[in-house]
């Protein structure tokens, strides 16, 4: 294992630069050029340090870990029939990363000049991150997909228009996304997701949950050992499925829509008025699935439903 002392002295930036790849890939009358640069840094980690992410147009690739250092790889590339076109693109896409006391900081950016709108080289910048676990993490990405594994921590994620995936990961989330849809599969720990025209699905969930929804979707498929479970979905349909129904206990309500359960329960389902309520307590003490999904369907079964 790399020694602190021997981490700090490794600190690099490797530039493989301006990699001209006369591709085989036709575009018009001609081949395009792509052009990459790669940029590692490593940092050492101590407790109570903090991965703060600001990505633009970017994919982040995020994994936990049990070495006592950061490992940080940002891979930059610009696509151009012409070969000047695609070098002087990439050199639009400025980035930082550095360590600051306890904050280790990444960053990236077009720097547009002042005449010229947009990009014209297909353009991609991808982050692969290995952090410690236990390293707190702050994430922003604007136009671009997340993925984070392996990770126990508290984290706070920021997206619009990218997907965010979320995989074996433990500790307390915040999620807070804009057309950007949530997967997470085997979570455990404590959620907080708000989402506003995306859609949401955890499968083997345990912990604590809490889901609110503008205009999507929202399929849960939920562990034994889930503490408190609570949706709100408007104009969204939300399905919950349990491996054993009377594990919990259920408070349901939705407007001008329907609660389907399974058939042994519709006896618990009440209409009035355009409104209808599920309500179901088995036994004192069970955890409680509060869903509330107004103008939206709201689906509660057992089994084995089709993924998505």
């Amino acid at each position: 294992m790399e020694t602190d002392k021997t981490i700090a002295a490794s600190l690099k930036i490797l530039t493989i630069g301006l990699v001209m790849l006369a591709s085989a890939v036709v575009k018009g009358q001609g081949k395009d050029f792509i052009v990459t640069r790669t940029v590692e840094k490593s940092f050492s980690w101590v407790a109570g340090d903090v991965l703060n992410i600001d990505a633009e147009k970017a994919e982040v690739n995020v994994t936990g870990w049990n070495e006592p250092y950061f490992q940080i790889t940002l891979q930059l590339s610009a696509r151009n029939s012409s070969k000047s076109v695609a070098e002087k693109d990439l050199d639009l896409i400025k980035y930082s990363i550095q360590k600051n006391k306890s904050q280790i900081s990444l960053k990236n950016a077009l720097a547009l000049p002042s005449n010229q709108k947009a990009l014209t080289s297909l353009c991609k910048v991808v982050y692969t991150i290995k952090a410690p676990n236990g390293t707190a993490v702050n994430l922003k990405n604007f136009l671009g997909d997340c993925n984070i594994a392996n990770l126990n921590t508290q984290a706070i994620l920021n997206t619009e228009f990218g997907n965010i995936t979320l995989r074996n990961v433990q500790g307390k989330w915040e999620v807070n996304s804009k057309f950007s849809d949530l997967n997470a599969y085997a979570f455990n720990g404590a959620l907080v997701c708000k989402a506003n025209k995306a859609d949401v699905a955890i499968e083997a969930f345990g912990g604590d949950l809490d889901v609110e929804t503008f205009y999507g979707t929202v399929n849960l498929k939920l562990q034994s050992k889930m503490r408190h479970v609570q949706v709100y979905g408007y104009r969204t349909e939300v399905m919950m499925e349990t491996a054993d129904f009377d594990l919990y206990n259920y408070q349901v309500s939705t407007l001008f829509s329907d609660i389907i359960v399974p058939a042994a329960y519709d006896r618990f389902i009440k209409a009035a008025a355009g409104k209808t309520v599920f309500r179901y307590a088995k036994t004192e003490g069970q955890p409680w699935l509060v869903l509330t999904t107004p103008y939206s369907k709201g689906k509660l079964t057992t089994g084995i439903i089709a993924r998505r």
